[in-house]
């Protein structure tokens, strides 16, 4: 038999049984389908020997002929499976999957890689609707190698002639039923975006309707050979021009950079490379633009924020560290207050690594996907389970995702944070009443693998396309 239990914290799986002799001799042909648990000690490996953690590790060995052995493989019986095999829990319903060795993150400062509008990135005309183009992100000005797994880009639509939603997804694959930048006609609108890179070293940007011109930005990407490894904080206020925090007392000008002290502060340690930062522009008086970018460092030709007069709207941002242990920030017209949540940083000296996967939706409260089948509504916040679920992980401690609101009825903002923490004063992303805003968010997995949601005014419809999650 074979029972799941809980010892120290972690869940271990436990096994009795006859074991399979000798597998290889066996008239059938058979294939493996690992079961993986996290153990107190836990091993990501995608061939199990029995020399390296076989405690958390069981395989089910099924023939052609319908017979299923069950066995923890040992040094003389190896069982290899792909990564990607999954198998549910039937103790608790949680999905295993057997995961790769993971990456880490090397940061850039801000490349252009594509605009549509000239000749950058090999395209000269806009992205028609229903004709995917792909853009090839190895190489180039930013030197990102050939092996890379996932890049950071932002992601910017101008000049739009309709209300429409762009995607982001590996080269090689099928267009997923996910977002990642939307955005209404005639405006200028960026979104952070981690993809995965697919064949010939390439993704695809999809548009929704009508056409649009595209600008991409990279910022940074993962590789296996990647030194920066990520560590989850729970949201805290940086920087905020209306009340002081983080030294600002005042609007930023147009064509006026500033900067803000990173390491040493909100919980960032001393040896932080790259800091993440949801970015919130509020009160601008002319439609403008933010950069972040390295203190110390010309101010690239790349936008991480895109306003109109008046708008509150808030960005992801990822951002190398300036030498000084700081970080710039340009406005490029008019003045706007700042604001600046930091949500974690990458580390060499430790944390997580990444594990990318395809955009997959896994809420979607208009159609009950996740469980919800209501709108959000502001004074309850309500949970979403993500470990173990999609593709990530059971030891995950933290997701990326892309967050969406729509059916939004009053001007309003929503809040992502670890279920179990006090909800924090921070935005994840601000929207106005019947909006559809999306926002690139990367958060602390809390209490029963779960992460929480509210808003703090009216309801909103809300959606959730996971991209990836950290792991040790």
């Amino acid at each position: 038999r074979c029972e799941v239990l809980v010892e120290s914290g972690h869940e271990v799986v436990r096994w009795w049984g006859p074991q399979v002799v000798a597998p290889g001799t066996h008239a059938d042909a058979p294939s493996f389908f690992v079961f993986s648990v996290t153990t107190p000690t836990p091993t990501v490996q995608t061939t199990y020997d029995g020399t390296n953690g076989t405690e958390g590790f069981i395989v089910d060995q099924k023939y052609a002929s319908g017979e299923t052995s069950h066995w923890i493989p040992n040094a003389a019986y190896p069982g290899v499976a792909p990564v990607g095999t999954t198998r549910t829990d039937v103790a608790t319903g949680l999905v295993r999957t057997v995961a790769g060795p993971g990456s880490g993150y090397t940061s850039v400062s801000p490349t252009r890689i594509l605009d549509s509008r000239g000749p950058i990135g090999g395209w000269s005309s806009p992205l028609v609707a229903g004709t995917p183009r792909a853009l090839t992100v190895t190489g180039g000005a930013a030197a990102v190698p050939s092996d890379v797994d996932a890049v950071v880009v932002n992601i910017t639509a101008t000049g739009a002639s309709a209300g429409s939603y762009l995607t982001a997804y590996p080269a090689g694959s099928t267009a997923p039923n996910a977002s990642n930048l939307n955005f209404d006609a005639s405006t200028n609108v960026a979104g952070l975006a981690v993809v995965k890179v697919g064949t010939a070293g390439q993704i695809h940007l999809a548009n929704a309707v009508g056409n649009t011109h595209v600008i991409v930005d990279i910022v940074g990407y993962f590789t296996a050979t990647g030194t920066g490894k990520y560590n989850a904080l729970d949201p805290t206020r940086l920087l905020d021009s209306r009340s002081g925090i983080g030294g600002w007392t005042t609007k930023l000008g147009a064509g006026v950079t500033q900067t803000v002290q990173v390491r040493g502060a909100a919980g960032v340690p001393n040896t932080a490379d790259s800091v993440v930062v949801n970015l919130t522009a509020t009160g601008a008086t002319a439609a403008t633009y933010l950069t972040a970018y390295p203190s110390g460092e010309a101010a690239p030709t790349a936008s991480n924020l895109n306003v109109s007069a008046n708008q509150n709207l808030a960005n992801l941002a990822i951002v190398k560290i300036g030498t000084d242990g700081r970080i710039a920030i340009r406005n490029d017209a008019g003045s706007t207050d700042v604001i600046a949540d930091v949500v974690g940083y990458f580390d060499s000296a430790a944390g997580d690594l990444f594990h990318s996967l395809t955009p997959r939706r896994v809420l979607d409260s208009r159609l009950a996907a996740g469980g919800w089948n209501a709108p959000l509504i502001s004074g309850t916040a309500r949970t979403l389970t993500v470990r173990g679920a999609n593709g990530v992980r059971v030891d995950a401690h933290s997701f990326i995702a892309n967050a969406t609101v729509t059916g939004t009825t009053a001007d309003s903002y929503l809040t992502v944070y670890p279920t179990g923490a006090t909800q924090p004063n921070a935005s994840t992303l601000n929207y106005t009443a019947g909006s559809t805003v999306p926002n690139l968010v990367i958060s602390k997995v809390g209490s029963g693998g779960q992460v929480s949601f509210a808003t703090a005014t009216g309801s909103a419809n809300v959606l959730l396309d996971v991209v990836g999650y950290f792991a040790g």
